[in-house]
């Protein structure tokens, strides 16, 4: 016999997304400078601003959502903290938009805590790495698995259900390559889920394939192939995969910084358990397993830390979506339902405000150049990647003249600077002649066409080696922070 009426549960639910969308509105706000002064998204906003469009970055379509307060605030003139806030903010809009539409269009809260579930699991670790076409991709694929519910108990509007699931499957195909395996394993589990709607599930299939068909022949990159040939790696998987030492790095990474999930795929288990959902059950293992394969397939040819994490999110789908779908309703029947939702959610606030301990020390490590610089009267500056070393991977530093600049502008544009961190310093010297250009291991921007409302750099300064200028020593002791 339920202890919660379904209008107390509701309200409960309603309640909890409510201060739990504001919750993250806010953590989006406070950390919106650690969050945008980093790697990418400083170079993204940067582009943004040089440019005055939407910046699509090797085919990242779907990017373009997460950009519009961004363009607008700075096509309004605001200040440059409130386009960084702004920018910051419209990452989380989106599954915002979504979780709220569901509960308006599906009147019901499952698909909501699902996306819930999935953004905040996945921002415990990606929250500073925001720049996640990957996971704009699978939020919308639980949006399209609450409609796709929805539709099943309906016997009218049928048309729309063909027009949303045809805008709604390219967006989730043209976010990002992988997508097409999640899709895949998805319509699986609907085929498994739902007999009676077994129909569909070709058609939707085969607008998946047409999607990426077209992806891979009009729109097709360089990254893309290299995220194609990873999956394709599939073709040599066998027995050997299943190396101790790749299923060690999974297992330590599940302890180290997931094992909260280890928690909610147990609850998912018990849950399903006391429903007596034993078929349910299969599925969950199967797609946990699929997602294991995926890893050892993908997982050699990763490089840097936060693409680790992006590879979970898979993973953390399929526990969004059988937490929110399938686990909730067993917990409903408990006054203590509203206590176990709050434990599903309550550690990525931990896991955020602990990572923001470090792109602070980040920062600190670029003001203390910065405040040198600005001492000496100097505009652009090189320093050794060494110096970078005690500073989270030297290999996220690419974009330090970004990082450096929007930094340093946060004071005003007078006090703009430019600080590049260079892999290699001996290498560099021939290119200090082209002084209005922002050095990059990749590509280069130029500074004159850099909205002088929000930046003013010398162009005809050129960039000053420090460690030359002044020695190592120094330059060197520059580089410690508090820790």
């Amino acid at each position: 016999m339920n202890l919660l009426s379904k209008k107390t549960i509701f309200k409960t639910e309603l309640t909890f997304i409510i201060i739990w969308t504001l919750s993250l509105l806010i953590l989006s706000v406070v950390f919106s400078k650690e969050r945008i002064i980093l790697v990418d998204t400083s170079h993204y906003l940067l582009t943004m601003m040089e440019n005055n469009t939407f910046y699509i970055a090797t085919n990242r379509y779907i990017s373009i959502f997460s950009q519009f307060l961004p363009f607008f605030a700075f096509n309004l003139h605001l200040s440059l903290s409130a386009i960084l806030i702004s920018y910051s903010v419209n990452f989380f809009l989106i599954p915002l938009v979504l979780i709220f539409l569901s509960i308006w269009w599906f009147k019901e809260t499952k698909t909501a805590i699902s996306i819930l579930a999935f953004y905040s699991i996945m921002n415990s670790y990606l929250f500073f790495y925001p720049v996640s076409e990957f996971q704009i991709g699978l939020c919308v694929l639980l949006f399209y698995n609450g409609l796709y519910n929805h539709y099943n108990t309906q016997n009218k509007h049928f048309i729309i259900f063909i027009i949303s699931s045809l805008f709604l499957i390219s967006v989730i195909i043209f976010s990002h390559p992988l997508t097409l395996l999640i899709f895949i394993l998805w319509s699986g589990l609907k085929y498994y889920e739902l007999p009676e709607r077994r129909n569909w599930i070709p058609s939707i299939l085969l607008a998946a394939l047409v999607n990426y068909n077209i992806r891979e022949t009009l729109f097709k990159s360089n990254y893309d192939q290299r995220n194609i040939e990873k999956a394709g790696s599939l073709k040599n998987f066998g027995l050997h995969s299943f190396t101790n030492e790749t299923s060690n790095n999974l297992w330590t990474y599940l302890q180290s910084e997931y094992f909260y999930t280890l928690i909610i795929v147990l609850a998912i288990i018990c849950g399903l358990l006391y429903l007596r959902k034993y078929a349910l059950i299969s599925m969950f293992v199967f797609s946990l397993g699929s997602f294991y394969i995926l890893y050892l397939i993908t997982r050699p040819a990763i490089i840097y830390d936060f693409y680790c994490q992006h590879l979970f999110q898979p993973l953390t789908f399929i526990i969004a979506l059988f937490f929110g779908q399938y686990a909730t309703t067993a917990f409903k029947i408990s006054k203590f339902y509203p206590i176990i939702l709050s434990m599903i959610f309550v550690f990525p606030i931990y896991f955020i405000c602990r990572d923001s301990i470090i792109i602070k020390q980040r920062h600190a490590f670029f003001q203390n150049y910065l405040n040198f610089m600005d001492k000496n009267g100097i505009s652009k500056a090189i320093i050794s990647r060494d110096n970078a070393k005690n500073i989270g991977n030297p290999e996220l530093f690419w974009a330090s003249p970004d990082e450096a600049l929007l930094l340093s502008s946060l004071d005003g544009n007078t006090k703009s600077k430019l600080i590049y961190v260079a892999p290699n310093i001996n290498e560099i010297n021939h290119n200090l002649h082209s002084s209005d250009i922002i050095f990059y291991d990749t590509w280069n921007t130029s500074l004159n066409v850099l909205p002088s409302e929000y930046f003013a750099v010398s162009k005809k300064s050129t960039y000053i080696i420090l460690e030359k200028e002044f020695g190592s020593d120094i330059v060197s002791n520059l580089s410690l922070t508090d820790r």
